[in-house]
Formats: structure tokens, sequence, C-alpha cells
């Protein structure tokens, strides 16, 4: 990606890649034995910023992939969606989604695990040719089971994906 730089030339953007999706839990403990069960998650480490009442553990899967539980006494509880229309009606985090092989397999699996049930499996409305299905987490995070093509992987976003000038 190229954007403008402060003296008007080209200016190239730094490469990024994802490293982890940060959850905020009521129950910190719960939570890690729920991811840890229901996706194969080991603890990383654990979090207890000095002089804060915060405190978290990273999960991290043999994938590579991480997912941060933060949990503060006292917060609020957020929005528990029914599904992803509904989610996409609220400005902030709608989902995390996973990627699998076989997307009522590992929707059957999570749900035998405890996930809360939002969308069987069926035809993916963005992406043709692609199964999904959404489960949510005892906290009601909303998660995609996502069967993308393997030749969509490396191609990168759909064209209605992309961002319009």
């Amino acid at each position: 990606m190229v954007t403008g730089g402060a003296d008007g030339g080209a200016e190239t953007a730094p490469m990024l890649s994802w490293d982890h999706v940060a959850l905020s839990v009521g129950d910190l403990e719960a939570a890690r034995d729920w991811w840890c069960h229901a996706l194969d998650l080991e603890p990383e480490y654990h979090l207890a910023p000095p002089d804060t009442d915060l405190r978290g553990t990273m999960l991290l899967h043999s994938s590579g992939f991480r997912v941060e539980l933060l949990h503060r006494p006292g917060a609020a509880a957020g929005p528990s969606y029914a599904g992803p229309l509904e989610a996409a009606g609220v400005l902030g985090l709608g989902h995390v989604c996973l990627r699998a092989d076989d997307v009522a397999a590992a929707y059957d699996v999570l749900v035998g695990r405890g996930a809360v049930p939002r969308k069987p499996p069926s035809a993916s409305p963005a992406r043709p040719g692609a199964l999904n299905a959404f489960v949510s987490d005892p906290d009601g995070n909303l998660i995609e089971i996502l069967d993308r093509p393997r030749t969509d992987v490396a191609r990168g976003p759909t064209t209605h994906e992309r961002p319009h000038p």
C-alpha cells in the first residue's frame, strides 16, 4: 500500500499482520476454560498491569492465532447478538471469524462444547460457494465459522469487500 508522505512523496505503509483479538469477559477463569476446551487453545501468558484491576490471559492455538481474554470486576455487560445482521446494526466489533475445512462439523463440535447456536451452517450470502455458521461464546461474543475456498484465501477480498475511493 502506498500513501502520501509528509513531504508529498510516496510513502510505503509498514507490513502488518493480525496478531490476536481481545475479548472482554465476565469470568476470566470460566472463559479461559471454555475457549481452551472449545477451540483447543493453550494459555500462553497471564497479565495483570500494575495499579489496575485489569486481569487477562493470552491463549494460543497451534496454528498461531491468539485470543486475549480480558476481565475487569464490575464491567458492564455488552450487547449479545442473535446473529450477524443484528451485530452489524451496532458500531464496533461484530464478530470474529474462524476458518474451518468442515463448517458443519466445527459447528457441531463447538455447540457440543457449550457454544450457543446462532446460525446453523448454510450458504454464505457474501462468498459464493462458501458455507458459514455462527455461534457465540458463553459471554455472547459472536463467532463465525467459514470454509473460504482456498483460491479465495490467496486472492484477498472479493470485489464487494474492497474499499471504494
